[in-house]
């Protein structure tokens, strides 16, 4: 006996087949932009995203460029992460800063005498690779010969893209901080 359903399937596939290879091929699709054009942002309320920073007024990446780290302010609790006094008479400690980027010191601020909030001057430009660590430590400086008094302990591992669209990052350790500016050059 006869099939009739199987005979019009055939016909219908090879109708198929033969409708298919008649038509032009369109390609591969449209694929990457071969010149894309960056983004447009604001870098007072950076709205870039992924790994990109905005520089000027375009997305561009954030790592493998240079960043100035300035306008460093340290402002230490009335008492050490002992829940001791700073100085041996409980005066105010005298703070510096120090940043580390992957291992390597690249600032270290002067100390300030004998105040609890100080602001620092210095600044430094630093090439940031991505996947970097950015450690942040204040101290208090006694003058004495042995080491200063941790303040503050703070490190970004991995340092984000997403830290670095804020500009402005402030560490905490147990009610002392520090707030710096990081911005692309």
């Amino acid at each position: 006996m006869r099939q009739p359903w199987r005979h019009l399937g055939f016909v219908a596939a090879l109708s198929l087949l033969f409708a298919c290879a008649t038509q032009p091929d369109p390609g591969p699709g449209p694929g990457p932009d071969p010149d894309p054009q960056p983004e447009a942002c604001d870098p007072a309320a950076d709205t870039c995203g992924g790994e990109t920073i905005c520089v000027a007024d375009q997305c561009e990446g954030a790592f493998g460029r240079f960043y100035r780290i300035d306008g460093v302010v340290a402002s230490f609790a009335e008492f050490d992460s002992t829940n001791t006094c700073w100085d041996g008479n409980c005066g105010a400690p005298d703070p510096f800063v120090q940043f580390t980027l992957n291992g390597e010191v690249v600032l270290t601020t002067v100390s300030s005498s004998d105040t609890f909030n100080a602001s620092f001057g210095e600044s430094a430009d630093v090439l940031i690779p991505a996947g970097s660590q950015l450690k942040i430590q204040a101290f208090d400086d006694d003058g004495s010969s042995s080491a200063p008094d941790l303040g503050v302990d703070c490190v970004a591992d991995p340092l984000s893209a997403d830290l670095l669209r804020g500009r402005v990052l402030t560490c905490d350790f147990f009610g002392s901080t520090v707030t710096f500016n990081i911005n692309p050059r």
